[in-house]
């Protein structure tokens, strides 16, 4: 280390005698505390550059050298040593100038809280000072909500808090809907429960393989020894996992890798990490930095020392969607760290592109969604005004009615809450068949089915896909159920079914074109749509599900072996379906050509 040497006035006409050599620099104030931490190749050149040209400096980089009263060096010998203790010096002492980056700490996660022999799963914000089990962190409370719901219904692991579940003698609404074991009623025991945990805790962190394999360990032993309804139990785990496995956009990379993306805004810079554990897509994290005037030029750069160095693990590939600077250096550094090799790579195949995908389209979410929050208070506040309801909007429910020439009716339930969407609380109600075509007694068949369970939490406004008649079908039915506080309201469709043209219908008979300069109009809009989406979707795999299970049976040159092989692996008809051409070549026993006989008899 060279011994400090202070700024003075002569200082920048001895920088001549500053040594050549790698190293670390310190600028620190009057009370020798660091406030700049850099590196350099050369520190006589790096430190030069402060000197030049000052009356172009950022204001960041004047209110530095107004501050720096003390330079203090020291030297490596090497670049590579020189990245890492500049890593090290500026999480141990967070000089003010420095970029610090803040991780997602605001984001949720899903913990699993160990203190018991039922442990239970939760939803989680802060900090983890318990020491208990976190997955995540996830994008936003909706992901966390449909995460949990899928954990929930597959493993039936409890969620309610220490105190509930000790002074329970039977089971809660949780059991009742299938969402729980009710250990604290003994309904389950405390092996099969640990079974279902280990489970779900492969599951969430990327090791499905495992946990299905052991599942299928104990549904075979159980079926062995005529235990059929657990067996039964531990196959419906199997289903579950497997949805959850299809549903993963980007599967089957041989390495772990990272994916790495850098989002630039005027308030913040956003920097999104989506990881790949055991062939799966285990987790998405986020951080951020405050935008400034005169912030380093290779700020990415920055992050992926600060994130990759403070680790414990690394993976061997880590994916950029451009190539960086120094990224040979970095490499080295990591590699250096971790012990073992770790490259950046930009040169991307067609799956790494897909990958780098996601993790875009989960940054911009979570930028989209910060934003979105605030502005949907404010969205809900000039609708309640507009409607001139008394107390503020907090939920909201739109319903539609979809059929195929009046076959298959089928009606749609979308919610939303300050947070946006509740994806976990859409609801399908397939009609009776009767009713098709009818669209106003397909309403009320709708309306009565959502609200005959009075623990039902009603909607401060329920939108209906419709006019006047609709409105009435729906408002006349709620009545009749004792709804009387619910505000309803119609959306119809205008001349040529163009949006600009849609109308407002309000009880009595109060009609509204639409403001198309009104943002509660157009977030109603928005609603109504969704709902006719999610209506339509359900629509279309309903009558595809009856077309493919007619099919299923008509397959040829496959035999009662290979038919159980598949059955055993997808655990239903329905969902031999829906698997994709990957998922069947993947079951094991199946080759190519009989899984692509497969797919294309239930695909054409």
């Amino acid at each position: 280390m060279i011994k400090i040497i202070k700024l003075d006035k002569d200082f920048s006409k001895n920088l001549k005698n500053l040594p050549t050599n790698p190293g670390i620099y310190r600028f620190l104030d009057k009370n020798r505390f660091p406030i700049y931490i850099g590196k350099a190749k050369n520190i006589r050149n790096r430190v030069k550059n402060y000197y030049l040209n000052q009356k172009n400096h950022s204001k960041k980089l004047t209110s530095l050298m107004k501050e720096a009263t003390y330079l203090d060096l020291t030297l490596t010998t090497s670049e590579v040593e020189a990245l890492i203790l500049e890593q090290h010096l500026i999480k141990a002492n967070k000089p003010k100038f420095n970029v610090q980056f803040k991780d997602d700490k605001g984001y949720p996660w899903i913990k699993i809280s160990g203190r018991s022999d039922f442990p239970s799963i939760n939803y989680f914000l802060g900090k983890n000072k318990s020491g208990d089990l976190l997955y995540g962190p996830y994008p936003n409370r909706s992901s966390v909500r449909d995460a949990l719901l899928v954990i929930q219904r597959t493993f039936k692991l409890r969620n309610c808090t220490d105190s509930f579940f000790k002074s329970r003698t039977r089971p809660c609404l949780q059991y009742e809907i299938g969402r729980c074991s009710a250990p604290c009623d003994g309904r389950v025991s405390k092996e099969d429960y640990q079974i279902a945990l280990y489970a779900a805790q492969q599951l969430l962190s990327g090791n499905g393989k495992e946990a299905v394999t052991e599942l299928y360990t104990y549904m075979d032993e159980n079926s062995k020894l005529k235990n059929y309804e657990k067996a039964s139990y531990f196959r419906d785990q199997i289903i579950s996992i497997r949805e959850v496995q299809k549903q993963q956009s980007i599967t089957g990379f041989k390495e772990d890798r990272d994916a790495v993306v850098f989002l630039a805004g005027k308030s913040k810079n956003l920097f999104g990490v989506t990881e790949v554990r055991g062939g799966w897509i285990t987790s998405h994290q986020t951080f951020y930095v405050e935008s400034m005037s005169g912030e380093e030029k290779n700020i990415l750069e920055e992050f992926l020392l600060n994130h990759y160095l403070s680790v414990d693990y690394c993976p061997s590939k880590i994916l950029l969607d451009s190539k960086i600077p120094n990224i040979r250096i970095l490499n080295k550094v990591l590699s250096k760290q971790h012990a073992k090799k770790v490259s950046f790579i930009h040169r991307l195949t067609s799956k790494d592109v897909g990958l780098l995908k996601i993790t875009s389209e989960n940054t911009n979410l979570i930028n989209k969604n910060s934003l979105y929050s605030s502005d949907l208070k404010n969205i809900y506040k000039l609708i309640g005004s507009d409607l001139g309801l008394k107390k503020p909007i907090k939920r909201i429910e739109c319903y539609d009615i979809s059929h195929s020439s009046g076959s298959t009716p089928v009606g749609a339930c979308v919610v939303f809450s300050l947070h946006g969407k509740i994806k976990s609380e859409y609801r399908i109600y397939n009609i009776s068949q009767e009713l098709g075509g009818n669209d106003l007694e397909s309403l009320r068949e709708l309306v009565r089915r959502r609200y005959k369970r009075k623990q039902r939490v009603p909607p401060d406004l329920i939108i209906v896909d419709g006019g006047r008649n609709q409105l009435n079908a729906v408002s006349s039915q709620l009545i009749s159920l004792g709804l009387f506080d619910i505000c309803v309201i119609g959306i119809s469709k205008g001349h040529r079914r163009k949006s600009e043209n849609d109308s407002l219908h309000l009880l009595p008979k109060l009609v509204l074109p639409i403001n198309k300069t009104n943002k509660g109009h157009s977030f109603l809009q928005q609603i109504r749509n969704e709902a006719h989406r999610f209506a339509i979707d359900n629509l279309k795999k309903k009558r595809v599900k009856l077309i493919r299970s007619s099919l299923l049976e008509e397959i040829s040159g496959i035999g009662k072996a290979k038919k159980s092989i598949l059955i055993r692996y997808f655990s239903s008809l329905e969902k031999i379906a829906e698997a994709s051409l990957s998922d069947l070549e993947a079951v094991p026993g199946i080759g190519r050509d009989v899984a692509q006989s497969v797919y294309k008899t239930l695909k054409n």
